[in-house]
């Protein structure tokens, strides 16, 4: 009967949890779990997540098919940790509910909205997970179901539902604890109401919202709510810079950062906010701050209170250093795979692009020459006649590239340039990224740009002495070798800043090897490559060959210094033979290599007896090289005469024995070991150590006939010419080559010839005795050559063409670190002055100094891990890039106020920084306005309205309320607290 008429029987099992209960038990047991019960501990429970940047707590629940996600946000503002002395703090609220009447709590530079709002400490956040913000009756039951929650828990911490759009930030909340609960809910409008304009239609709005209480009994009056009430005002100016433009051109300081594509293309500062506050201030006589349509007490030059906050934009995305150190770090791992550069561009494709290494020179003869290479970049240089015959004397020939023309930007021509490449972590080697034709050209022209259009002329004979000092102090600096900063390799070693590969790199360094051999052939000196440890720029000094090369330096600049020696002295030489001056013998040098000449042509045709040769080791002279223009007279010594003849003592022309690379001095060392102890062996090495010292011998004979040993010391070594010390009858008798020197000639007297040899070289068997004795007498000219031009040129091009991809690569990473660190290091030197140094720009770069000698290798391995190398590097480069480019825009902006600077650097975007100089102010107020002691309109005006005073009835207990609004020319937005005695 039941089923024919269609009713059925249902028995329904009220033991069982509805769903919306299992919502309640499960809020409950995540609040007790987060230690919000009262009397609870605070442990994340399973499955919970804390996180600690953001110092709150969330999980995810469901109900009715929708899923939420409640947060506890803890997270305090730093003016919420210590309540203000001047709080009345009122025994009878929970310890919550006092934060809504503590100024400290007014208007924290970042915080969340509701914290600023309300001044709550913490709080929940039950937000639906869908995009739109809950509905006002889905709102409503999601607040009653918390309020359940927190009551069983015990629980008085506010809770907060989001309404409509999470955009607009409105929400509805609830809290409740000893007797008095609070409702919360916030509106937002697009404009400003014409009545909600001011400050006085605001309280009264206010205070309307206090009386309304909609309950029967007697409401408390104006006068009662006006007797607790005060109010706090804040007015924000904000300055934007983002969108302005390129800042780095008008506001990088002189240094030598101007090579490096750094800091950011728009301002690292994206705004400046300006906060003008008037601290909380009761209602004396019934009356606030006057602030209608009509008149105003606000003032803003008069503000009590200034404080100015930094905004910057986000890091990660303005480091172009940094990303270009990882495209650096890409390259040097990949670099370890293959031995030669030739392999690399077989495997690629660019078989064709490679340059072939020409023969070791050591197995050639000296005389040879390589033909000339075309040259790409000054290809008018090269070929100065279209029909490609020889150029006749008559017509002018170039032996330098003329200074590039200056862009719009000067030296900014550069990263104009080359900002096209892609800037990448290129690890693939089967699609590499490689630069442009225009783009390598535009670098090649940067590397190799004169000195004139490199930086300002500086005079040498005023900064060389300075420059060597700052030199050494480099060198000591870092535990590995680079190059000094402003120098041609420096120039090159920033370059790989802006190659995205280690193909890219690679390219490059073939044709700057040309571009190296076509200076060598046209004996143009290299740009911006000293001798020794000079200023970029100086002359070579005269017989300072030995010196020419900084061994304190990387092996590529040395290899280029030797290079500009082996070309200064191809010059000299020409205008020796020729009678020009080395000016004169550069404008030749092109028909005489036309011809078939040779350096070392002048001297010998055979050098077969030099092969087995090895330079000797240097040593300092007060000598007269050979290669200088025809003197009138032979250079004598002042007030010295030979010993046993009555002429004067002649300074000869001498052969410069010229420098020594790292490598050479290690083949050397080598050598010398394995010649083994005999006799044989000691007489090799004899000759090997002493090759430049019988030069000098024979050139000081043929120079002063009838001299001696002793007169040679005198001049050569004057150290060893002993004035105090006399020789005793034994050392008389033992010194028998001395007694047959002199052959019975008679001593003569003063001109400088008291004195005697030092023990050490009276001593038997002395090697400079017995070399003195196998020296005949030869002029220089007329000597065998101890160095070659065109032999140790070709060495040097050898090893830059045979260079390994990892060894390249090390030694121009090497450079770029230190020009970085020392480019990073002058600029803050420029924007700090020594009496407020910015510690934050210098701590920054103390740590990227001690990253790099820390991590990176003095040499370079196959089995080194590039991430490992490069890790620590890049951490530390990052924050140095952000903090200088901040650094630099915030001195340019103001200007004097290095205190100010310092003080907005060491605080980030979450902190205001006090301003309470009447010259800050002014100076604050005219970057904001342009005029001095003048302000803009604000950008947002924010008022805080709050009252402690009886509710709903005229006889309740005090409790809080408080209202919040913000005005801006596009928002209006009121956030309202009002708290009822529960007690009835």
């Amino acid at each position: 009967m039941a089923e024919e008429d269609g009713s059925a029987f249902e028995i329904v099992d009220y033991t069982v949890a509805s769903p919306w209960e299992r919502l309640v038990a499960r809020l409950e047991d995540i609040v007790r779990g987060w230690g919000l019960a009262r009397g609870g501990s605070q442990t994340a429970p399973s499955g919970g997540n804390l996180s600690s940047s953001e110092g709150s707590f969330s999980e995810t629940v469901s109900y009715a098919g929708r899923s939420y996600g409640i947060m506890y946000h803890t997270e305090l503002p730093s003016s919420f940790l210590q309540p203000s002395t001047a709080m009345d703090i009122k025994e009878s609220l929970e310890p919550r509910m006092n934060g809504m009447l503590d100024p400290s709590t007014d208007f924290p530079a970042r915080a969340h909205h509701l914290q600023r709002w309300f001044g709550l400490s913490d709080f929940l956040l039950i937000t639906p997970l869908a995009d739109a913000g809950a509905d006002a009756h889905e709102a409503t039951q999601l607040l009653s179901t918390m309020s359940i929650v927190l009551d069983n828990a015990r629980s008085s911490v506010p809770v907060f539902v989001p309404l409509m759009e999470r955009r607009r930030h409105m929400y509805v909340g609830y809290m409740h604890g000893r007797g008095v609960s609070i409702k919360f809910n916030s509106e937002a409008m697009g404009v400003v109401p014409a009545h909600l304009a001011h400050l006085d239609g605001l309280v009264d709005f206010f205070f309307k919202r206090v009386l309304a209480t909609h309950v029967q009994g007697p409401s408390p009056t104006l006068e009662t709510v006006l007797q607790g009430t005060s109010v706090s005002t804040r007015f924000t100016y904000v300055k934007d810079w983002l969108q302005r433009g390129i800042w780095r051109p008008h506001i990088t300081p002189p240094g030598h950062l101007d090579y490096i594509y750094w800091g950011p293309s728009e301002d690292p500062l994206a705004a400046m906010h300006l906060a003008l506050q008037w601290p909380t201030s009761s209602a004396p006589k019934n009356r606030f701050w006057v602030d209608n349509s009509i008149r105003t007490d606000y003032r803003p030059m008069r503000a009590p209170l200034w404080s100015l906050r930094a905004v910057y934009p986000q890091p990660e995305r303005w480091a172009p250093l940094a990303a270009s150190l990882k495209s650096i770090a890409g390259a040097y791992d990949d670099a370890r795979t293959f031995r030669s550069i030739s392999e690399l561009f077989e495997l690629i494709g660019m078989k064709d692009r490679a340059i072939a290494a020409t023969p070791d020179p050591s197995h050639m003869s000296s005389a040879s020459n390589s033909p000339a290479t075309a040259r790409p970049v000054h290809a008018s240089d090269a070929d100065p006649m279209s029909d490609g015959e020889t150029q006749s004397d008559d017509q002018p020939h170039e032996s330098r590239p003329q200074p590039l023309s200056p862009g719009p930007e000067g030296s900014r021509g550069f990263i104009s340039a080359v900002g096209t490449i892609t800037r990448t972590l290129a690890s693939s080697l089967t699609a590499p990224l490689l630069p442009s034709p225009q783009e390598l050209d535009a670098v090649l022209q940067e590397i190799f740009t004169p000195e004139s259009a490199a930086s300002p002329p500086t005079s040498p004979s005023s900064q060389s002495a300075s420059e060597r000092a700052d030199s050494r102090q480099l060198a000591k600096a870092y535990p590995f070798k680079a190059a000094p900063p402003g120098t041609l390799v420096s120039t090159l070693g920033l370059s790989l800043l802006t190659l995205p590969s280690l193909a890219a790199i690679a390219l490059l360094w073939v044709e700057f090897v040309k571009e190296v051999r076509w200076y060598w052939e046209h004996t143009s000196p290299l740009p911006r490559v000293p001798l020794g440890q000079g200023a970029v720029g100086a002359p070579p000094q005269e017989g300072d060959g030995a010196s020419a090369v900084d061994l304190d330096a990387c092996l590529i600049y040395q290899k280029l210094q030797m290079l500009n020696y082996c070309i200064y002295r191809k010059e000299k030489e020409r205008g020796r033979d020729t009678g020009k001056t080395p000016k004169q013998a550069s404008d030749s040098a092109s028909e005489d290599e036309a011809n078939g000449w040779s350096d070392d042509d002048i001297y010998f045709s055979d050098d077969e007896s030099s092969k087995n040769e090895t330079p000797s080791s240097s040593h300092t002279t007060a000598r007269s090289p050979v290669g200088d223009a025809p003197s009138s007279e032979p250079q004598q010594l002042t007030g010295q005469k030979l010993l046993y003849c009555e002429k004067p003592l002649v300074v000869p022309e001498t052969q410069d024995p010229g420098p020594l690379t790292e490598d050479m001095i290690a083949e050397q060392q080598e050598v010398l070991s394995k010649l083994g102890t005999n006799a044989e062996a000691a007489a090799i090495r004899a000759r090997m150590q002493t090759v430049s010292l019988s030069s000098d011998m024979q050139a000081f004979k043929a120079a002063n006939p009838g001299c001696v040993l002793e007169d040679f010391v005198r001049w050569h070594s004057p150290r060893d010419w002993d004035t105090d010390d006399h020789m005793d009858e034994a050392d008389e008798e033992e010194d028998q080559a001395a007694v047959a020197e002199r052959a019975g000639r008679a001593r003569g007297e003063g001109s400088g010839r008291e004195g005697t040899l030092s023990r050490r070289m009276r001593t038997p068997g002395n090697l400079w005795r017995e070399t003195w004795q196998q020296a005949p007498a030869a002029p220089a000219v007329d000597q065998e050559p101890i160095f070659r031009c065109t032999r140790e040129a070709e060495k040097v091009l050898h090893y830059l063409e045979a260079l390994a991809p990892l060894d390249l690569v090390h030694q121009l990473a090497s450079v770029a670190l230190v020009a970085i660190g020392e480019g990073f290091a002058q600029t803050a030197r420029d924007i700090s002055p020594q009496a407020t140094p910015l510690v934050s720009v210098s701590e920054c770069v103390t740590l990227f100094h001690e990253a790099v000698n820390q991590s990176w290798p003095e040499g370079c391995n196959v089995d080194d891990d590039a991430q490992a190398i490069f890790e620590p590097i890049l951490q530390a480069a990052a924050p140095m890039e952000v903090m200088i480019s901040r650094a630099v825009s915030l001195v340019h902006k103001l200007p004097q106020h290095h205190e100010l600077v310092t003080a907005l650097l060491s605080s980030d975007s979450n902190h205001e920084v006090a301003i309470n100089s009447e010259a800050e102010r002014s100076m604050v107020s005219s970057l904001f306005s342009g005029k001095r002691d003048e302000l803009p309109d604000a950008h947002a005006r924010e008022f805080l309205v709050r009252t402690w005073g009886p509710r709903p009835f005229a006889t309740s207990a005090p409790v809080p309320s408080r209202m919040y609004a913000l005005l801006t020319p596009s928002e209006f937005k009121v956030a309202m607290a009002l708290g009822t005695d529960d007690c009835i």
